[in-house]
């Protein structure tokens, strides 16, 4: 058992870096140039080349991937050119809301489907029971990305 689970902890590695890899690859090979994005379009070429050099896109493709891998796997996520503060900032300012949000919803969805199953088993082959049922199917049914 033992084997088993270092053999998919030593799986994972490779996978992980594929991952990486395609994401990252992905993203930077989308049409479009992403500092005419944030200077626009009547951007002086002198201040394009500076945005470019200060972002790191005037480097190979290779080397820039090799770059942020090792940043991200030191946990230097970057800065977000949207909110204009560290990515790792905004994730912990945002990390324990969500973690209250999911902790809430899988105690409610616990206690939830407990009090739904003793009720359909004890009225057994009744409206409850349908009733539970149904709901349950739905609850299913609907999507996670769902508003």
């Amino acid at each position: 058992m033992r084997n088993y689970i270092i053999k998919r902890i030593l799986l994972l590695i490779p996978i992980l870096f594929i991952v990486a890899l395609i994401a990252f690859f992905i993203t930077n090979l989308m049409p479009g140039d992403p500092v005419r994005v944030i200077l626009g379009n009547m951007a002086a070429e002198a201040e394009i080349v500076r945005v470019k050099a200060s972002l790191g896109l005037d480097q190979p493709l290779i080397v820039r991937f090799f770059k942020w891998l090792a940043n991200i796997v030191r946990g230097n996520f970057g800065d977000s050119l949207y909110l204009n503060a560290p990515v790792s900032q905004v994730l912990a300012e945002r990390i324990r809301p969500t973690f209250l949000i999911a902790v809430f919803a899988e105690v409610f969805g616990i206690t939830a489907g407990l009090l739904l199953g003793i009720l359909a088993a004890v009225k057994h082959r009744k409206f409850l029971d349908q009733f539970s049922i149904t709901i349950s199917l739905f609850g299913i049914s609907i999507p996670s990305f769902w508003p």
